[in-house]
């Protein structure tokens, strides 16, 4: 191709809309570059300065083109020779506020844009002269705000240009080069750079130095250039957190800026808006350094006390902090400098509170109380917090078997309660794990004789024992290591449950009933089997109510009362009768019948409702059979002056041959015409609500002798 391609592709885009244009512009544009032979092009020949400076704002903002193509126009726009040319204003000096493609590299955030802005700058080759755009961003900043600037700025610097220019978002130049390149940070300082200059969050030069533990040769050139030129420095200037450069020092390890910082003065107590000195910031270092160490050396050389003991706004010391992060080395230290082991925060709680809701509290809890018996420092274990949690309830709590033992020979009491009115063994109780803890538990307290005895019966707030919570979540293991302890298997929580109800839930396998039973009996306890909870049901209620049949049997064949009403006043076969497609009634009389004991088949609840009324309610015509076969009276109303035969025209009409058929087999006389409260018969009820064969079976009851009112 040659130059008037240029032209030509000028004189068609003319014609186009202006984004089609550019498109169109830098598309040819890119083919023409990629395609051009021969010599290069003097650009000032073909387009005028204006023209060119459009075509690389087009170029460096194109999102949509080819990137390598783009670069490859912007290098053969260097490669021509082409080189800006500063405008004049009216007052006849240089105009430097202008939007060049450099400042638009920032804005668009291209990629590759460190490359591009150093092809750039060589178009833009006026170092003397800092433009600037609208938004107060300069070429300065650009050269600044890139890797390997340094070459770039320091020519801006060479020619005057003033060091301490602001970048985006309020960041210096310095602090920026003391993030990206440390050596265009040490040519700042020694062009003048303000060593106090303050940013946008208030960090300052020495902040960002003490963040990084890669260039403390940076930071013993940053105080040996200050006082060269007498600038005076705070060593304690904070930034908008409150943090000195101490601070960060500590924070994050930098051991050799925190001995510079203390050499010159830095005070090691000052406390930022959270109230953490910088011992606070111990806590964030996981891996084992020197810097905590080397924090207390060089203040001991300053004859400078730390303060090991101060507190945050929440009430915590930096030991508190170092065990909220299992930061064992680190505790140790402070230990060893006289930390308090009991000091207590906001929340009520100690360091021994803070290890034992950790992962590691097993290693942690033995060490502390390892390290404070060889320091002599008395540890109270019985501290509670402010819900009234000592260590041993967290220690159970998080399930920490090693923690637990520690603590209990270190002369925790195991009978403590929260403000819930949970002891120690209430909470591990509530866990479904933690079998092994329990038996740690009551082994450590019997090797201890001197000590309180377990109190295994305490009730908590809602008057459950332990016994109570471990059947109730499930632990066969746990109730059964409470009951071979001595837990009392008949008392009953604030809703009168006992253990027995719990175990007759239905979510609870046989299982655990034949194990209760079997270590009751071993301990030759008497169990309640009639104990009834507020609502007056008993454990048959419970497990008749819950499908629970092996253990409705085993209630039955262990002497339980099957007559016993609730506070509605039900019997168990009242439940029974309502129970469809099992078989549970016809154990329940094979049971009884073996056991010769009687049964009140025709009990009435509170609606006055007998077993057969509710079986029939209940469609349940297989349970009514049974009833009917043993007994049960045929006639029986209840509140509402429904009988039997009323119930079977409205409910189960089907079941009228059989229901005569069987109380015919039995000499049991049915009252036809017996009236509801209202005054129907079954007659005259049935052909009032009309059910869908009620025709047939009026026909049925009128060949009974039944009378329509």
């Amino acid at each position: 191709m040659t130059a008037q391609d240029w032209s030509s592709l000028m004189s068609i885009a003319s014609r186009a809309s202006e984004e089609e244009k550019r498109r169109l512009l830098l598309d040819g544009i890119y083919r023409i570059v990629e395609n051009w032979q021969g010599p290069l092009p003097d650009l000032l020949e073909i387009f005028r300065p204006e023209k060119i400076e459009r075509l690389l704002s087009y170029a460096v903002t194109d999102r949509e083109g080819d990137e390598k193509a783009r670069i490859r126009f912007i290098k053969f726009v260097v490669d021509t020779g082409y080189r800006d040319q500063p405008k004049i204003g009216t007052d006849g000096r240089y105009a430097l506020h202008r939007t060049t493609p450099i400042h638009l590299v920032s804005r668009a955030q291209v990629r590759d844009s460190p490359g591009i802005v150093h092809s750039l700058f060589e178009i833009y080759d006026r170092f003397d002269l800092n433009y600037i755009d609208e938004t107060g961003f300069t070429h300065l900043h650009a050269a600044g705000s890139i890797p390997d600037g340094q070459r770039l700025v320091a020519r801006f610097l060479e020619h005057g240009q003033n060091p301490n220019v602001v970048l985006i978002p309020g960041h210096s130049l310095l602090r920026s080069a003391v993030q990206n390149d440390w050596q265009l940070a040490a040519e700042l300082l020694k062009r003048g750079a303000s060593p106090t200059w303050r940013d946008a969050d208030g960090s300052t030069a020495l902040h960002a130095i003490c963040r990084d533990g890669r260039v403390n040769h940076l930071l013993q050139l940053f105080f040996e250039i200050v006082d060269e030129h007498r600038e005076p420095v705070q060593v304690d200037v904070r930034d908008s957190f409150g943090n000195t450069p101490l601070h960060l020092a500590m924070l994050h390890g930098n051991k050799r800026a925190t001995e510079i910082l203390l050499a010159r003065g830095a005070e090691p107590n000052l406390a930022n808006k959270k109230g953490w000195t910088p011992l606070h910031l111990i806590y964030r270092r996981v891996e084992k350094d020197e810097s905590i160490e080397s924090f207390f050396k060089v203040n001991e050389e300053n004859r400078q006390t730390v303060q090991v003991d101060v507190r945050d706004r929440k009430g915590n010391t930096p030991l508190h902090l170092t065990l909220e992060n299992s930061n064992a080395w680190a505790s140790e230290i402070l230990l060893t400098r006289g930390a308090d082991v009991n000091s207590v925060n906001e929340k009520g709680s100690t360091p021994l509170h803070i290890m034992c809701q950790k992962t590691e509290a097993d290693l942690l809890v033995k060490n502390f109380f390892a390290i404070n018996a060889r320091l002599n420092n008395p540890v109270r274990v019985n501290v509670r917090d402010s819900f009234g949690n000592t260590p041993l309830h967290l220690a159970m709590l998080h399930g920490h078997k090693k923690a637990t033992e520690s603590l209990l020979r270190a002369g925790a009491d195991p009978n403590l309660a929260n403000d819930k009115g949970e002891t120690p063994l209430h909470v591990i109780c509530r866990r479904a794990d933690g079998c092994d803890i329990v038996e740690v538990f009551f082994k450590v307290v019997r090797e201890l004789r001197g000590k309180p005895q377990v109190q295994v019966d305490a009730r908590d707030c809602y008057g459950n024992t332990a016994l109570h919570l471990a059947v109730r979540h499930r632990s066969t293991m746990k109730f059964s290591i409470l009951l071979v302890n001595g837990a009392d298997p008949n008392l009953a929580d604030n809703v009168g449950c006992t253990a027995l109800h719990l175990v007759c839930h239905s979510l609870r396998p046989y299982g655990s009933m034949s194990r209760f039973f079997e270590i009751v009996d071993q301990m030759q306890r008497q169990v309640r089997l009639d104990a009834q909870d507020n609502a007056g049901w008993t454990p048959l209620h419970v497990a008749v109510h819950s499908r629970c049949k092996g253990k409705f049997q085993t209630l039955l064949e262990r002497g339980a009362d099957p007559n016993v009403a609730n506070r509605d006043g039900q019997t168990a076969l009242h439940f029974l009768g309502s129970r469809i497609h099992d078989d549970f009634m016809w154990r329940f009389f094979g049971i009884v019948g073996d056991t010769r004991r009687p049964v009140l088949i025709d009990a009435r609840d509170t609606r006055g409702r007998t077993p057969l009324l509710v079986a029939l309610f209940a469609k349940n015509t297989r349970a009514a059979k049974r009833l009917l076969s043993v007994g049960a009276n045929p006639n029986l109303a209840d509140a509402d002056g429904w009988t039997p035969l009323h119930v079977i025209c409205i409910e189960c009409n089907w079941f009228l041959d059989a229901f005569f058929r069987i109380n015919a087999e039995r000499q049991q006389p049915v009252e036809i015409d017996a009236k509801t409260n209202e005054g129907r018969t079954p007659l005259n009820l049935l052909r009032n609500r009309k059910p869908f064969n009620y025709e047939q079976v009026s026909r049925y009851l009128e060949q009974l002798g039944a009378e329509l009112d």
